[in-house]
């Protein structure tokens, strides 16, 4: 069956083929390579993966063959949706360029839309949008372009998951902008990108960057709630600024990111989860007075831990909270803590409590055989 230019006046193309037959892809491979986008077009989802053969990509506003020569992916004006599985793991058979071109009314992005793009190192919008923000630590100034449109609104599960991780250049940064309502559980898992500025959703969701190569993130004041394994296992991660309303920090949240060496928890944090911070390169942790919930294990194994300052809103110190931290040497203590597990402090080998002289830190110093000193 062929289709035509003079057919093309369509709202939506929805390709949902269950029987991966020759036929059904001849069909869709005929249909996409004479389809030229038209002004009403505003959705592309492709359901299911096609039989095996010659692919399809849409380049200057007309889909066509991924066989030919180009270095972008781009989708076509007038797209508002991008739906599930639109390009997932086609990539690696069919499109195999390094950029990916969003249009400008762009509003949602579908579930696994460019999961295992492998060869992507570059994402871009037609007419990127500058943006402006404050570096929370160190209070600078700076700018940079977004490279999804403002208009976005959702970005679903694993749209993004492992792209790149076949391109030796990174993606230098990502921005995500303020306009975002939703980014879905593993949305940029595995993903080689250096640096990553989220100014929202208000929540990053579960493993958003898990396993990610990132190096530095950066939150605005936008972002309340890191979820469980939002950055887990990125084990090149050296930078993180927290905004100044992030409420929670969930567990597991930032779990084995040995390159993270220094973190500044704003006096707006709640709660840090269990395992949260699990073998991290802290060297110094100041846990502000707002904080009064730390779960077990929360910086157990953070080998480079000199110093530990809790906060006056904690009462009580969990389990294993900062056990194997081999090389502490300090830990100040206020007198609202009048609970501390017996193993919170295992394996940390010889180090100081200081704190209030009659207060529960004095008392269990003295039963643990730890050195006291008086603040």
């Amino acid at each position: 069956m062929y289709v035509s230019a003079e057919q093309t006046a369509l709202e939506k193309i929805d390709i949902d083929f269950k029987k991966k037959t020759k036929e059904a892809n001849d069909f869709v491979k005929n249909a996409l390579e004479n389809l030229s986008a038209s002004d009403k077009l505003h959705s592309l989802d492709i359901q299911e993966p096609t039989y095996k053969s010659e692919g399809f990509k849409i380049v200057n506003n007309m889909i066509v063959d991924s066989t030919a020569q180009s270095d972008t992916v781009f989708i076509p004006e007038g797209i508002d949706t991008i739906g599930k599985s639109a390009f997932d793991y086609r990539s690696e058979r069919y499109v195999a360029n390094s950029k990916i071109v969003l249009p400008n009314g762009l509003k949602q992005i579908g579930e696994a839309a460019f999961e295992n793009c492998a060869n992507i190192n570059e994402i871009d919008v037609k007419e990127p949008e500058l943006c402006y923000y404050i570096d929370g630590q160190t209070g600078q100034f700076s700018r940079g372009f977004s490279q999804f449109p403002s208009t976005l609104e959702e970005i679903g599960a694993f749209a993004f998951h492992k792209l790149g991780n076949d391109s030796e250049k990174a993606i230098e940064y990502l921005l995500l902008p303020k306009t975002l309502k939703k980014v879905g559980n593993g949305a940029f898992a595995e993903i080689n990108v250096n640096t990553a500025y989220i100014a929202g959703p208000q929540s990053i969701s579960e493993y958003c960057f898990r396993r990610s190569k990132l190096r530095k993130v950066i939150l605005t004041d936008n972002v309340k709630v890191i979820r469980k394994l939002a950055f887990a296992e990125c084990g090149m991660l050296e930078e993180i600024v927290l905004g100044h309303r992030i409420r929670e920090i969930r567990d597991y949240a930032f779990y084995y990111c040995f390159a993270l060496r220094e973190i500044i928890f704003p006096d707006t944090l709640k709660r840090i989860g269990s395992l949260a911070f699990l073998e991290c390169g802290f060297l110094n942790i100041k846990i502000p007075d707002s904080v009064t919930e730390i779960g077990g294990n929360a910086f157990s194994k953070c080998k480079n831990l000199t110093k530990v300052t809790i906060g006056k809103g904690l009462t009580a110190i969990p389990e294993c909270c900062f056990s194997n931290c081999s090389k502490l040497k300090e830990v100040v203590i206020p007198e609202t803590v009048t609970e501390i597990a017996h193993d919170a402090f295992k394996n940390c080998g010889n180090f100081t409590i200081l704190g209030t002289v009659g207060s529960y830190a004095e008392q269990y110093a003295r039963e643990n055989n730890i050195q006291f000193l008086s603040l």
